[in-house]
């Protein structure tokens, strides 16, 4: 079984959008079990000691198999003085601090997959941006909220304008663009199913010769041994029907379940 690391990096304004990706990695893991497993890494779901900064602790980003960048409104927090900073290679010639957190794991990444190729080694890992296409806001009743959701938006344009589309509009490096939470959950889901397609062995669809096997739906005749690779367990509805009662558990509905014989 092949396990696929999946780094998820965003600032604490896209938290939905972090649950719905969580959804998507439960709903393969389900339906691929014993094929992959995804292994989602996720900041906010660990615990740090105080003997280090926030950044410090967190998983390398750039070790991992796939980087998912979210951003809505925020760039994210600001990192120590102390913190590594962008090489001169990649600055322009003088080392700078990574604009935050999130941009650190995003750009690390980045450059941890040119060395690689470089050094004529596997492409790794492969980074992908999601930036949700929602105007901020903010309640203009507080200038201190105000001051900050202005710095956090400009950094967040100025992090795009740098990094990865000019001034002119030319797109330096690709990033996708969604509007709801809803159609972020189903370009994930679409990218993580084509990116298992594009590399890992045998996770290709079955294909299953009917004029020379017959066809593999038996109705009410017995699967043998040679029905195996067409018998499939209830994978995909057991994990839509667990999505149901997450939904329904996060939208403080009650929920009822009736049992009986098998049929």
């Amino acid at each position: 079984m092949r396990v696929v690391r999946v780094f998820l990096s965003s600032p604490s304004d896209v938290m939905t959008e972090r649950r719905r990706a969580q959804r998507v990695i439960e709903r393969l893991n389900g339906e691929m079990a014993g094929r992959v497993r995804f292994e989602l890494i996720r900041w906010e779901t660990q615990y740090y000691s105080a003997h280090a900064a926030f950044q410090e602790k967190i998983p390398e980003a750039r070790t991992c198999d796939i980087v998912l960048g979210l951003f809505c409104a925020r760039l994210g927090s600001a990192l120590p003085e102390s913190f590594a900073r962008i090489p001169p290679d990649q600055a322009g010639g003088h080392p700078e601090p990574y604009p935050s957190g999130s941009a650190y794991e995003i750009l690390s990444s980045i450059f941890e997959r040119g060395e690689r190729e470089v050094r004529g080694e596997p492409g790794r890992p492969d980074v992908y941006v999601f930036r949700k296409m929602i105007p901020p806001t903010v309640e203009i009743g507080e200038p201190e909220r105000l001051a900050e959701a202005q710095r956090q938006w400009a950094g967040l344009e100025g992090f795009f304008q740098r990094w990865f589309r000019t001034p002119a509009g030319e797109i330096l490096r690709a990033f996708h663009l969604f509007d709801t939470s809803d159609e972020l959950e189903r370009q994930i889901e679409d990218l993580l199913r084509n990116w298992v397609r594009a590399n890992v062995s045998g996770s290709a669809a079955i294909v299953w010769p009917i004029p020379v096997k017959g066809s593999p739906f038996r109705g009410l005749a017995a699967f043998d041994a040679r029905y195996a690779p067409v018998f499939f367990g209830r994978d995909r509805k057991i994990a839509r029907a667990i999505e149901l009662l997450k939904d329904a558990h996060e939208a403080g509905e009650q929920t009822s379940a009736a049992a009986a014989a098998s049929g």
